[in-house]
């Protein structure tokens, strides 16, 4: 059993998981950066992308077997993944809803048929993830 109380233990579980998702956050960087350099010199040398992947896979390793040692559970979240899943999308519609010629103009002179492809295809989006919404 640990020697930390259980306040400390869910402390610690949730600086965990945020640095897992700093992990996560990086592998995702790589990826992209790896898809889209095909045929392309890339950021990141041959030798960079394996002292990354090593560095991800020991410190996920390190990780996994300080939670062991110091014994802590994942805690119970008291939210189901069902109301998880369902906040994640709304937060997604309203980012969105960002997308609007008026967030736009802030960033100077807009093209208003580039607006309006994006617009339209925003909208898209949006049909496609309330729907989801709907089933959630």
């Amino acid at each position: 059993m640990s020697g930390l109380n259980a306040s400390q233990q869910r402390y610690v579980m949730a600086v965990l998981a945020e640095i897992n998702k700093h992990l996560d956050s990086i592998e995702s960087v790589m990826e992209v950066e790896r898809l889209s350099a095909e045929g392309k010199k890339t950021g990141f040398s041959a030798d960079e992308y394996f002292t990354l992947r090593e560095f991800l896979a020991e410190t996920r390793a390190d990780i996994g077997k300080l939670i062991s040692q110091l014994a802590l559970v994942h805690p119970e979240t008291g939210v189901s993944a069902r109301w998880s899943l369902h906040t994640h999308l709304e937060f997604a519609d309203v980012e969105f809803q960002e997308l609007s010629a008026s967030k736009l103009r802030g960033y100077g002179p807009l093209d208003e048929h580039a607006c309006a492809e994006l617009q339209q295809s925003v909208d898209g989006l949006r049909r496609r993830l309330r729907g989801l919404l709907r089933e959630f």
